[in-house]
């Protein structure tokens, strides 16, 4: 890796335990009480620590097709997921797009997924890894969106994102992003922030802040 790739990664890791964000946009108390309220779970509402703060820059491969259980299988299906834009990314900077009727789609995935585990022996712990050899390599349930929406017949909805606008989506919902090709060259950056109720089960992996090396 060059000297200037290294320094972009080393900043973009120790971007997660940094005081303006970890502490900061994480915590941010308004959309802290929003969740707690749209999601019923009152003062059982738990922030998971692990996040993801990404950067898509122009050019590079979009985040592929899949749903977010297939990483908090060590957990119950109840986590939200709010994708936080930061800065305004337009039609062409790689902002996140959802799949239609991407919730049923990916609960159907899921349950194929179980039951080939069992069919193929999978112990428990194998079967719960994103990575296990009935998934691709990344955990993607495809490199794009394009074939996938097809072969499925569905459509992928699409939008621009101002700074301050969130979307929140259930664990088994199909997301992807584009290609960032914005006119202006823009780096898009975005963040994924996960909650989950803690009087239910839920993926204690995630409770550390993220590393390259977790194995998430």
């Amino acid at each position: 890796m060059d000297p200037t790739a290294a320094k972009f990664v080393d900043l973009a890791v120790k971007a997660h335990t940094e005081p303006w964000y970890a502490d900061g946009l994480c915590q941010h108390p308004v959309l802290l009480n929003f969740i707690k309220e749209i999601s019923g779970w009152g003062e059982n509402m738990l922030p998971l620590r692990r996040t993801l703060l990404r950067n898509n820059t122009p050019g590079n491969n979009a985040i592929g097709v899949h749903y977010d259980q297939i990483f908090l299988r060590h957990g119950d299906p109840t986590a939200f997921t709010a994708w936080v834009p930061i800065g305004d990314v337009g039609l062409e900077g790689g902002g996140l797009i959802y799949m239609e009727d991407g919730d049923k789609v990916g609960q159907d995935i899921e349950n194929a997924f179980s039951a080939k585990a069992a069919q193929t022996g999978l112990t428990d712990e194998e079967a719960k890894n994103g990575f296990n050899q009935n998934m691709m390599r990344t955990g993607w349930l495809a490199d794009g969106p394009l074939e996938f929406g097809h072969e499925h017949k569905k459509r992928w909805f699409v939008s621009a994102y101002e700074a301050g606008d969130i979307t929140l989506h259930k664990p088994h919902m199909i997301h992807a992003s584009t290609i960032n090709t914005d006119p202006l060259n823009k780096i898009r950056l975005a963040t994924d922030l996960r909650y989950v109720n803690s009087a239910r089960p839920h993926d204690k992996r995630w409770m550390d802040h993220y590393r390259p090396d977790d194995g998430l």
